[in-house]
């Protein structure tokens, strides 16, 4: 079983926490890393955030917002175990679009190297895990049909369980908005 201890959120304009109540807007996708440093919300600046792409983007801001919203201090100098795991409706496909584009472009020549690597599902949940020092497992999957964040909770629940994690986060995005939870073991049975 696991319990959820911080849940950020994330859309084009805005961002807040659940657990703590608060939130705030952002004018640009441009100005979302300096807003993050304004209010706090991260410490130190993130290593290439303006290169990241859209996705990968609001997946750090919200993971770093679940990670704000905990009431447990999880991040520390040994975070090999803690994981990384998420989910959402279309993969990479904005992303490979964005790199077909590019290429297109380009004469079909020679896209952008640093657009490549968006091109994978799992990318945006690197650039978090690269972003706190994450060391556990990443696993992106997708599920079809109704009930998706339930079937990721529950992937989450056997990702910490079979890899023995102290914390996960979870990350679920659909259509631009973006949701990460911050998840623990309990020893209660069910989920909370």
């Amino acid at each position: 079983m696991i319990l959820i201890k911080g849940i950020g959120w994330i859309n084009r304009s805005s961002f807040g926490t659940a657990i703590t109540d608060q939130s705030w807007d952002f004018p640009s996708m441009k100005l979302l890393h300096k807003t993050l440093k304004l209010n706090r919300i991260i410490k130190e600046s993130i290593k290439d955030f303006g290169r990241l792409d859209n996705l990968s983007k609001l997946t750090v801001a919200a993971t770093s917002l679940a990670i704000l919203d905990s009431t447990s201090q999880i991040l520390n100098d040994d975070n090999t175990d803690i994981g990384i795991i998420g989910s959402n409706y279309s993969g990479s496909l904005a992303s490979n679009v964005d790199y077909f584009t590019d290429y297109i472009k380009s004469g079909r020549t020679l896209s952008r190297g640093s657009l490549f690597v968006y091109t994978l599902p799992s990318a945006s949940l690197a650039a978090s895990a690269i972003a706190f020092g994450l060391q556990g497992p990443i696993l992106f999957t997708m599920f079809s049909g109704n009930g998706i964040l339930s079937r990721l909770f529950e992937e989450a629940d056997k990702t910490i369980t079979g890899y023995n994690l102290k914390s996960l986060i979870v990350v679920y995005e659909c259509q631009g908005f973006v949701q990460a939870f911050l998840v623990e073991r309990s020893n209660r049975n069910g989920l909370s």
